[in-house]
């Protein structure tokens, strides 16, 4: 859904404003995604695993995957040192086109789930631009703490429901009336 409201912003100069709820990909790529994906599990393990006794224990008793660890991490560095040249052309291209809606007044909501691989290819693609990005205010990112990609707890599609109406009052505050049937 979230990839599709982006390809019609992108195509439909009508659209004034998208809500994408964990974007991820944009694209079909195979080395594209392959390489944010690697991002997302190295930063996985740099934040969370590193972190956790569970996961000490398990890499001093021998039952963790070292060649995928091993394989993640040279990745990673391979990567960041040497994106190649579909990678570094597709996040060029998808951040054009943000910067052209961004440009066109078109409004965007990004809304992720802690930790959803979305944040990573977010990242890439605004790599250095991210500043320029959010300062513009046309762009406003949430991430919504604790909870999964669906928002399968009801407190947790409340959160939702709220950024996106208190995003759409603070975007659109003529048009949008009260309660989630304004929107």
């Amino acid at each position: 859904g979230a990839e599709t409201a982006f390809r019609t912003a992108c195509c439909d100069h009508r659209v004034v404003g998208t809500v994408m709820i964990n974007a991820r990909g944009y694209d079909s790529s195979p080395q594209w995604n392959r390489h944010v994906i690697n991002k997302n599990l190295a930063r996985e393990y740099w934040t969370q695993s590193l972190f956790r006794p569970g996961s000490w224990w398990r890499a001093l008793t021998g039952r963790i995957q070292y060649r995928r660890l091993v394989s993640i991490i040279i990745r990673q560095i391979k990567s960041t040192l040497l994106p190649g040249r579909a990678v570094t052309s597709k996040a060029r291209e998808l951040s054009s086109q943000m910067h052209r809606l961004v440009a066109r007044g078109c409004r965007m909501l990004l809304v992720y789930s802690e930790d959803d691989y979305g944040l990573d290819y977010l990242r890439v693609i605004l790599g250095a631009d991210s500043e320029t990005t959010w300062a513009s205010g046309a762009v406003t990112q949430e991430v919504i703490p604790r909870t999964d990609h669906v928002f399968t707890l009801l407190c947790h599609q409340d959160r939702l429901f709220q950024v996106v109406e208190d995003w759409a009052r603070t975007t659109w505050p003529t048009r949008c009336g009260q309660g989630h049937e304004g929107l």
